[in-house]
């Protein structure tokens, strides 16, 4: 309904929400079809309507409102969608926590509000695919009356729509694939990835080697190995959805280097740098203070950027588990290039050897961010090139590292853990598609579950939460729609 009635009343609104400039969806699609599951998907490669498929990505994610109550926020938006959130987020539903169980197996899961919420939104896409209102719709779509009417008619004119996969973070992509509830999702049956057989305890499947010959890159698990694995009850309900395929369900790299990999190494990095002399002489307390004045004025002189950067000290890097940085995304991803930077200057004469290997690991992932940064969402084939023998050599160097801290017994220090390993998925699909993984990293919708939650209101009602947040789109909407603001409501 609301597609319909934006199409409508205001082509100007549909055209920035789904971004149907030209040219946009025509190179996803062809890059999407150079893979073998690609080349399955039903008519996507039909080249006459390929630039009018508008590609969309679902994505939930969790936030907190009053008195720490968690709500979650399930919606699609167009992959070349960029800009304001609640433009580009036409779509979307609002479910309080405290009514929805989720992570479960079995055939109770059915019965569960995820499960629902996600089978009605695949049914809805379905209809967006085909690109025409049908006969028979769920209740509440239409007015009454206004359904006979519009029977057979273009939903938004000669576009359709287009799944082109899954997106958020590691808990709702658990959740929304009814994996076995556990910490981690990744530690389920022995597995931690749900991409390929890669293992923490098998040895033949080693999770933790990265190279182009690991055995794990022949056990990647495609559509049809995923529904001969999966029992009907264990299956995500996204698999009503037309084109849906197993493999789009592609890790993002927000959550994946920016709050994973990239902590472990930025942290590894400048705690390293301390026990070299790097920054002095002094207790490695003294040393990291150091550090923060000179991190802030890279933030300040190479991005511009003049929020203040907390001081790092032992007990924000060292953590039980493992060494990382603290920090948003956003930091993490320009201390990255701030550690490659002092990685340059550094010198350790007793072993100039390290020196060259860590600056060269650095300088590897820092080129890698680089150069997403520059391309636009298809990639040209040397680019390509130039980010998976970026990511080959920072992981080489990486794992040379992390060899070192263990023979020494700094345990702490350069940790492997599985979201390297779905980073190098994350090359492989790039590689495979030359779809740049920036343009499905989810940094507009984490922004967007910040402005939701900006909108709690004093004293929490979780219907009057929904209620302001609906509210907030149609009036956003209707502002830029020739029907105005009741047409709209009304349609």
């Amino acid at each position: 309904m609301l597609v319909n009635a934006t199409w409508k009343g205001s082509p100007s609104l549909f055209a920035e929400v789904f971004q149907t400039e030209p040219g946009n969806y025509d190179a996803i699609w062809e890059a999407v079809g150079k893979t073998p599951w690609g080349r399955e998907l039903p008519g996507y490669l039909d080249a006459a309507g390929r630039n009018h498929r508008i590609a969309y990505r679902i994505h939930g994610d969790g936030f907190r409102v009053y008195r720490n109550q968690k709500m979650m926020a399930l919606g699609m938006k167009a992959t070349s969608a960029m800009g304001d959130p609640w433009k580009t987020r036409l779509l979307f539903t609002l479910i309080p926590l405290d009514i929805m169980i989720t992570a479960q197996t079995g055939p109770k899961a059915k019965s569960h509000t995820l499960y629902h919420a996600l089978k009605v939104y695949g049914q809805m896409l379905n209809i967006l695919h085909e690109g025409r209102v049908p006969r028979e719709l769920p209740p509440g779509v239409y007015p009454r009356g206004l359904h006979e009417e519009l029977v057979g008619e273009a939903i938004c004119g000669p576009y359709t729509f287009g799944y082109l996969g899954l997106s958020g973070d590691l808990e709702f992509k658990r959740d929304a694939n009814f994996f076995i509830p556990t910490k981690q999702y990744w530690a389920c049956q022995k597995r931690c990835c749900s991409k390929c057989d890669g293992s923490r305890v098998d040895p033949a499947m080693a999770f933790d080697d990265l190279s182009r010959h690991a055995p794990w890159r022949n056990s990647l698990v495609s559509t049809a190995k995923y529904l001969e694995r999966t029992l009907p009850h264990h299956r995500t309900p996204l698999t009503c959805i037309t084109g849906w395929a197993h493999e789009l369900d592609m890790e993002d790299l927000l959550h994946v280097l920016y709050q994973g990999t990239g902590q472990d190494f930025a942290g590894s990095v400048v705690i390293s740098l301390c026990n070299w002399g790097f920054y002095g002489p002094g207790p490695l307390k003294d040393q990291m203070v150091r550090c923060t004045k000179a991190a802030r004025e890279y933030q300040k002189r190479e991005w511009g950027v003049h929020e203040t950067v907390a001081k790092f000290t032992p007990d924000s890097f060292i953590k039980n588990d493992g060494a990382e940085m603290p920090g948003k995304a956003a930091f993490i991803k320009r201390m990255i290039g701030f550690v490659a930077q002092e990685a340059r200057l550094f010198d350790l004469h007793e072993d100039p050897e390290r020196s060259r290997q860590l600056a060269s690991t650095c300088s590897a992932l820092s080129t890698f961010g680089r150069i997403l940064d520059q391309c636009g969402e298809i990639m040209a084939p040397d680019c390509v090139a130039a980010c998976v023998t970026g990511f080959d050599n920072f992981q080489k160097g990486y794992l040379l590292f992390s060899q070192a801290a263990n023979d020494e017994g700094e345990l702490t220090m350069w940790r492997i853990r599985p979201k390297f390993h779905m980073f190098a998925h994350i090359c492989d699909f790039m590689a495979k598609t030359s779809l740049n993984p920036r343009f499905w990293a989810v940094w507009m919708d984490e922004d967007f579950m910040g402005k939701l939650r900006d909108m709690r209101p004093p004293e929490f009602q979780i219907r009057g939460f929904v209620c302001s947040c609906v509210r907030r789109a149609f009036v956003l909407l209707g502002k830029q729609s020739s029907y105005g603001m009741s047409t709209l409501t009304h349609r």
